[in-house]
């Protein structure tokens, strides 16, 4: 009998990543904030596309619940509820536990919103956070325009960072009120080693 080898495919993980980027959609989320935000992801789209053959992106939105959406309607996609950041993070770990196996895929997740949140959810999120740490390469938090009465979000995961209980060679925040901000918040979060 004779044996023929044959091509063994094995995905490397160097050339796979998938960027999620999540925001809310809660009335709060005005267009100056969207313009904001558009322009970080497409700065952060085309920098990591940059180290890997293969790209996904993914989309979610929330305000009480998280949706998984497109592009355009990511952009453009409002709600008049309330807020409920954790949802969006859920999602987020649901998603990659049942489509990107970590052996496979480098993961990167982007949030980004006023910061406005139920103040009970907070602590939630943090937990959500701690169990995508272990699956992230990168997890960046951006408080976009926000009203410092309200945004209490990106303050409750910089004391979480201040704690250790949230890795900070993963977690990183960053804080943006107008165009010239950007360039400081994607610096911070792609010198970390992609």
């Amino acid at each position: 009998d004779k044996e023929y080898k044959t091509w063994s495919i094995r995905e490397d993980p160097n050339i796979n990543a998938v960027i999620f980027f999540m925001t809310d959609i809660s009335y709060s989320m005005d267009e100056p904030k969207r313009e904001l935000i558009k322009e970080i992801c497409w700065y952060l789209e085309k920098w990591i596309k940059r180290f890997y053959k293969e790209v996904d992106l993914k989309y979610i939105v929330h305000d009480v619940e998280a949706h998984e959406v497109d592009h355009e309607k990511f952009y453009k996609y409002e709600s008049g509820g309330g807020t409920r950041i954790s949802s969006a993070f859920e999602l987020a770990g649901e998603i990659i536990d049942a489509s990107y196996p970590l052996d496979e895929w480098n993961i990167y997740c982007f949030y980004l919103s006023d910061g406005e949140n139920w103040s009970s959810d907070n602590d939630v999120c943090i937990e959500h956070l701690k169990a995508l740490e272990s699956k992230c390469n990168v997890i960046g938090v951006t408080e976009v325009k926000a009203m410092k009465d309200w945004a209490e979000f990106v303050l409750s995961v910089e004391e979480a960072l201040d704690d250790k209980v949230l890795d900070d060679k993963t977690v990183i925040t960053g804080t943006v009120d107008k165009h010239s901000d950007i360039l400081e918040v994607l610096k911070s979060y792609l010198t970390v080693s992609i």
